[in-house]
């Protein structure tokens, strides 16, 4: 493992970058979102310039002073939220500096990624509230913010953990390197897929027989009951976004972030069967819960056979899209 020595600690005028910032987004709930990913941004360009950030937690109390007082409007039910969501999303951005920067993903690595996903997802659901009762295509525009802005935050959250010293270069080259396997490799992807697939449904069978919990679906072709009635450019982007940059962004997050750096601390199985039930629980459904870690455990295990991301993302994409066509055509 190779150590990168760090640039001098930044200086103290980030505190007004991240001021400045937040004054930006003062009036409405995207500018305020676009505030806090400005402040979190500078403190992330600074870490990723190797700059260590010896005090992270006066950044994430900066930022949150920054946003209760400038960005979010006093009559918001969320300022408060917003505010201290903000400056933990701040501090771990900053602490991602307090650290050595090495050339390998560790189990730190991985705790920031889930610590920094988990407050962006607060963020984004306190600007962004769901209507509590079933969707409809008069909420289209919803889900689309939805499902077309959340993988691109699971993204930038990678970048974001992965941007100090050569990590970022090394882990694209490990994971993303297309080989002369990696055709098989992918084909054996979509089989897994096909088997979670099967599995799942055999769980989601288990839990309504043995269990009597209802199943709340989190495919939104099945639990909004007009969306496949949608326009066609509604339907495409909405499907897009559930088979090519959901299994995209989790991916990276999930199996190569997240796995990868409890693998590399604990080995194969505790943090696959962590990582797993960490990734069912992010997605917010109790009564999926079992069959997503269950799918989780799987996709982490045809990652760590075939060392590439694309094979457990052609996996996963296998299991969305099937779940989508299936949906569709019922419909």
């Amino acid at each position: 493992m190779v150590v990168v020595p760090p640039q001098p600690g930044a200086r103290w005028w980030w505190i007004v970058l991240v001021a400045a910032a937040a004054a930006v987004g003062r009036g409405t709930g995207f500018g305020v979102m676009g505030a806090m990913a400005a402040a979190v941004g500078t403190l992330g360009a600074l870490v990723a310039a190797g700059h260590q950030l010896r005090t992270p937690w006066l950044a994430g109390g900066a930022a949150a002073v920054a946003v209760f007082l400038l960005a979010a409007p006093p009559s918001a039910p969320t300022r408060l939220p917003l505010a201290l969501l903000t400056g933990g999303l701040a501090a771990l951005a900053a602490g991602l500096g307090s650290r050595p920067a090495t050339d390998r993903v560790t189990l730190a690595d991985g705790l920031f990624g889930v610590g920094i996903m988990v407050l962006l997802s607060g963020v984004f659901t306190a600007l962004v509230p769901l209507p509590s009762s079933s969707l409809s295509t008069a909420h289209l525009a919803t889900l689309l913010v939805l499902y077309l802005i959340t993988p691109p935050l699971e993204a930038i959250t990678v970048l974001l953990v992965l941007a100090q010293g050569p990590k970022l270069s090394r882990f694209i080259a490990a994971n993303y390197a297309w080989r002369s396997t990696s055709a098989r490799e992918v084909g054996q992807g979509v089989t897994v897929g096909i088997a979670i697939i099967l599995l799942s449904s055999l769980l989601i069978q288990a839990e309504g027989f043995w269990f009597r919990l209802p199943v709340h679906p989190n495919n939104p072709f099945v639990y909004d009951p007009h969306a496949a009635h949608a326009p066609v450019w509604g339907i495409v982007a909405l499907a897009g976004a559930v088979v090519v940059l959901a299994p995209l962004a989790e991916e990276a997050l999930f199996r190569g972030l997240l796995f990868g750096g409890m693998a590399g601390r604990w080995g194969f199985w505790p943090a696959a069967l962590l990582s797993a039930a960490i990734f069912g629980a992010a997605h917010l459904n109790l009564s999926l819960w079992l069959p997503l870690s269950v799918a989780g455990l799987l996709l982490a295990l045809v990652y760590s056979r075939t060392r590439s991301l694309w094979a457990s993302t052609a996996a996963h994409a296998t299991l969305n899209g099937v779940s989508v066509l299936l949906a569709l055509l019922v419909r």
